[in-house]
């Protein structure tokens, strides 16, 4: 389903109830554009999903003509593209981070702001690695978001062991630290 509605549900409905406003004008000119010697176009749309969500479709649109060359009926096929979208949105988030983090770094080691911004970028790998399904890779990078995050240094000893994927020595440095 795409919108969060059948392809008969859709049928004879308009496409321009499911995006969003500002980005009207771009699919109105996209479709403008279509003539009879360049009756397809493809662009990426944002849309509204159900629940108010923004999801993106790579749309392929193709208007039809009859022999006067007037548009007689227009067809579109979009594909959800949301989950490579998001990954992409992840990886600028987390290639910011690491830039200013290591310019920060260059001149004051230990900045507290470069290794929050370090944290950052572990999260957002971690965040890119779900996306994509790699669970292991993923609890490595949130395991490193959470070392490169603990101030605490009683907290050190139980990040470390979670980085390594000592789970069990983790939880129980853990409980220790939490009954003090």
């Amino acid at each position: 389903s795409t919108f969060g509605r059948t392809a008969e549900q859709l049928q004879n409905t308009c496409l321009l109830d499911h995006v969003p406003e500002e980005d009207r004008s771009a699919l109105l000119a996209r479709f403008a554009a279509l003539t009879p010697e360049a009756p397809v176009a493809m662009a990426e749309q944002r849309v509204f999903l159900p629940g108010g969500r923004i999801g993106w479709l790579n749309w392929t649109d193709r208007a039809l003509f009859d022999a006067e060359g007037t548009i007689t009926a227009y067809q579109s096929v979009g594909m959800d593209i949301t989950a490579s979208k998001l990954a992409e949105m992840d990886l600028r988030r987390l290639h910011r981070a690491i830039e200013q983090a290591a310019e920060i770094l260059k001149v004051r080691p230990n900045e507290p702001e470069a290794l929050g911004l370090l944290a950052d970028a572990w999260l957002a790998l971690g965040d890119h690695y779900t996306l994509l399904g790699e669970a292991a890779a993923a609890d490595a990078a949130y395991a490193l978001h959470i070392k490169a995050s603990t101030r605490d240094p009683r907290l050190l000893e139980p990040a470390a062991a979670l980085c390594d994927g000592r789970i069990a020595v983790a939880e129980q440095l853990l409980r220790e630290h939490l009954k003090q």
